[in-house]
């Protein structure tokens, strides 16, 4: 009888192991030969950060394929939870109604939502309240801002997107905008903003380039430092959600290289600032 406890005893001890600490390990280090297909599905604004660790992690992993997809956080809980995809990209809290008890949170970066104009527009700033105002369908013509005539195109992102969750939450607009356009990718707001002289829209900092404006808020000009200071107050996380206490290995060895020093400096070349661990 003590012969078989002892046959049974290193067993015991791995499902001991395994029922403390969970499968997923911080800081191992798994083997460069690692293979497999990685999905990543969910919100559009993280497409350009995901593809930038993308391509850094593949070639670390030169076996590992990583795919990443996805028109809105609404998407991410979903897929993840079915099992069509192992990591779900959201830029918003999970809902109490996505069972965010199913999934481990990793914060990976801060992203800043930009107001964006056309080229062509006068206006440089633009306060809170006429945020609002603009939104929500009170001051109509750009003439009320100290623009030129013209009425205004309001420019939004879909019901499923993040980045109009948590816009609407700061200027505390939650089913109040009054929009023109809703469009399913802040590449389409930014494309529909530069093509139309009198539209507004929202995109993330990582989309923001010469080809729109971007509006200073209460005067505060859209940048990392201002986010950091607390001066700039349209900020948001970016957040990826795997299954609870996942076994995957190609799901740690990701974890792990976002929060890396390589990871880290590739989420500030895609304009954002990394969350540490």
């Amino acid at each position: 009888m003590k012969k078989n406890m002892f046959i049974y005893m290193p067993f015991f001890l791995l499902c001991i192991t395994v029922f403390f600490n969970g499968c997923v390990k911080k800081n191992v280090e798994l083997d460069s030969d690692l293979s497999g297909n990685l999905q990543m599905v969910g919100s559009s604004s993280m497409q350009e950060v995901c593809d930038k660790l993308a391509n850094g992690f593949m070639k670390k992993y030169p076996k590992i394929d990583v795919v990443k997809s996805g028109t809105g956080s609404g998407e991410a809980p979903r897929v993840v939870k079915d099992g069509v995809a192992q990591i779900g990209d959201i830029s918003r809290e999970l809902d109490e109604e996505e069972n965010p008890e199913y999934f481990d949170k990793y914060n990976i970066a801060i992203d800043g939502i930009a107001i964006c104009v056309n080229r062509e527009n006068d206006v440089k700033n633009l306060s809170m309240s006429q945020i609002f105002e603009i939104f929500s369908g009170k001051i109509q013509n750009w003439n009320e801002v100290g623009g030129r005539d013209g009425l205004i195109t309001v420019v939004g992102r879909d019901a499923a997107s993040g980045t109009r969750t948590d816009f609407e939450k700061v200027i505390d607009a939650k089913n109040k905008c009054q929009y023109s356009v809703e469009l399913d990718s802040s590449g389409k707001v930014k494309e529909k903003v530069k093509s139309d002289p009198n539209s507004i829209g929202y995109i993330s900092f990582s989309g923001m380039d010469d080809f729109v404006n971007i509006i200073n808020v209460n005067g505060v000009e859209a940048t990392d430092e201002n986010i950091l200071n607390g001066k700039y107050k349209l900020s948001r996380l970016f957040i990826q959600i795997v299954k609870k206490q996942t076994c995957d290995e190609l799901v740690k060895a990701w974890i792990d290289y976002v929060y890396s020093d390589e990871g880290r400096e590739l989420i500030r070349k895609a304009k954002l600032i990394p969350v540490s661990r």
